[in-house]
């Protein structure tokens, strides 16, 4: 008697065999862009993601898809050849000009002298943390950002909107005179009511100097 052949069900097959074919084409993909990311100079990071199906996903930048987790990040083991832009600079100083612009209207107030404020303050480092506890671009404190409802001081429109809508108080506090109320943005209301005029300490003077050049400096593109 001839030995009997196994027993397979058609439906498993196939789908076995599709599953295998599914699992050999991701792994060849897989080799192909981990190839392409070590040959081509300047390439973007490869993030691999995969479902509890083992179906992936392959994507050029971070992912948040439900059901997917991360499963390799491949980067380029190559050194990009590219020369930095050459605006970079120019971008330092003009990426936040809508969010200028818009504070300025919100609050009837001269865009250059809130971008003279940020330049003094923060060299337009939305980051920056002073050692006193300043946080941002215009560097708020903890209390200032509280009373203005800032909920991350960090964020760029949050900041920009509550410096300059505590810069408007300042002007208004002080019938604009602008020498009273950078004098009063840098070292607090209670210096300058004490002495009654600009407090005698060089940090807030030279501060002063340095914002009102930046003022007329600004001035010039708006």
């Amino acid at each position: 008697m001839a030995p009997m052949a196994p027993f397979c069900n058609k439906a498993i097959c196939n789908d076995s065999m599709k599953h295998s074919i599914k699992h050999d084409f991701s792994r060849l993909f897989f080799i192909f862009l981990i190839s392409l990311c070590c040959i081509c100079p300047g390439q973007a990071d490869i993030f691999i993601y995969q479902n509890q199906w083992g179906q992936m996903l392959f994507s050029d930048r971070a992912l948040y898809e439900p059901g997917y987790k991360l499963i390799r990040q491949q980067a380029s083991s190559v050194k990009s050849t590219r020369k930095p832009k050459a605006n970079t600079q120019k971008n330092k100083f003009t990426r936040f000009d809508h969010d200028i612009d818009f504070a300025a209207r919100s609050y009837s107030l001269d865009p250059a002298l809130i971008k003279a404020v940020i330049h003094a303050e923060s060299a337009f480092n939305p980051n920056a943390t002073s050692h006193a506890g300043a946080q941002g671009l215009m560097q708020l404190m903890p209390a200032t950002a509280a009373s203005y409802l800032v909920t991350d001081p960090y964020n760029p429109r949050q900041n920009i909107m509550a410096g300059s809508k505590h810069l408007k108080y300042l002007l208004n506090k002080y019938k604009d005179d602008i020498d009273l109320a950078l004098a009063a943005y840098n070292a607090g209301e209670t210096p300058v009511r004490k002495y009654k005029g600009i407090p005698p300490y060089r940090e807030t003077r030279n501060y002063v100097r340095k914002v009102k050049k930046l003022h007329t400096n600004y001035q010039s593109s708006y």
